[in-house]
């Protein structure tokens, strides 16, 4: 069995957390290892694992912080992480920050799909920032 990409999950809203969770468990070669409903869980949890998931599916929005301020945070700490923002917002209503803290790619929340999750993994996805 080849291995699998990990994902970790932070969003406030648990309709999303479980439909992504469950997409992502259907996925052929990924598992869902976790999930924070906020930003301070997130940092929390993240940072004390010592084995990081692969990938971390980020809200930018979050009830108490964004997950702009958790990812440069993250990153700072834990330079090999691999997060990719998603959101409600289209491309045009990001935060300008989003571009400048190291997330590996931007994907709509209505965009979220097998097939996404694939390309942001094997980075060939065309919503990089």
């Amino acid at each position: 069995m080849s291995p699998q990409t990990t994902v970790f999950i932070v969003d406030d809203h648990p309709e999303f957390r479980a439909v992504a969770a469950a997409m992502v468990d259907a996925t052929e070669g990924f598992l869902f290892v976790g999930y924070s409903d906020s930003a301070s869980g997130a940092l929390d949890a993240l940072l004390s694992v010592e084995t990081l998931p692969d990938l971390v599916l980020m809200d930018i929005n979050l009830g108490d912080g964004t997950g702009v301020e958790v990812t440069r945070r993250l990153i700072e700490q834990r330079p090999s992480i691999r997060v990719v923002f998603v959101s409600t917002l289209e491309r045009d209503e990001l935060p300008d920050a989003v571009g400048t803290v190291g997330a590996t790619a931007y994907l709509p929340k209505r965009t979220l799909s097998p097939h996404a999750l694939e390309e942001v993994t094997t980075k060939t996805y065309d919503w990089r920032l």
